[in-house]
């Protein structure tokens, strides 16, 4: 199974046009417009090439600012008042001069344009997820074990994320999970 996968990732995709194109945020947005469903995309509030393009003033309380051509490179504003504004630039103008592609040996990330898309931010600005989900109808087992999915990532802003999911058995501690 493994090895399909690292087949189509590396001698598949690369030459499949569409492969770029659903892997890029701003591709895959623009096919799901073109197939009548941009009523369940998150709001778009404006795709730049440049940082300095951004007019912060005309964003909301609450967004967040993606890398269009890589996985993990994201920054979660909370409050636009609490954002740094030098850091966050850094931060692109380094990601957006990677190649992605290149970096995680996954060739059809190369050919997307290096841009910055700002979302809106669902939810209440609370956590944008939690560290453990449950899943409906484990927390009633007979044994006092849980079973939850957690979430972990690493170094986002290394360019090293990675969202790994697995299940995980663990004892009810009664406040909680360890």
């Amino acid at each position: 199974y493994t090895e399909k996968l690292q087949y189509l990732r590396l001698k598949v995709y690369p030459k499949m046009p569409m492969a770029s194109m659903a892997a890029g945020r701003v591709g895959v947005r623009e096919y799901v417009t073109s197939c009548g469903y941009k009523s369940r995309l998150i709001p778009c509030l404006g795709i730049y090439d440049r940082f300095e393009d951004i007019d912060f003033s005309s964003l909301p309380y609450r967004f967040v600012m993606k890398c269009s051509h890589a996985s993990g490179w994201n920054i979660i504003v909370r409050d636009k008042g609490d954002l740094d504004i030098k850091e966050a630039k850094k931060k692109f103008d380094r990601w957006l001069k990677k190649d992605y592609g290149k970096m995680t040996v996954e060739p059809h990330y190369s050919p997307i344009k290096p841009q910055i898309i700002i979302e809106e931010m669902l939810g209440d600005g609370g956590e944008v997820w939690s560290k453990a989900a449950p899943i409906p109808g484990a927390d009633d087992r007979k044994d006092g074990t849980r079973l939850r999915i957690q979430r972990r990532t690493f170094r986002s802003d290394q360019g090293c994320h990675r969202p790994r999911l697995h299940g995980r058995l663990q004892q009810d501690m009664g406040d909680g999970i360890r």
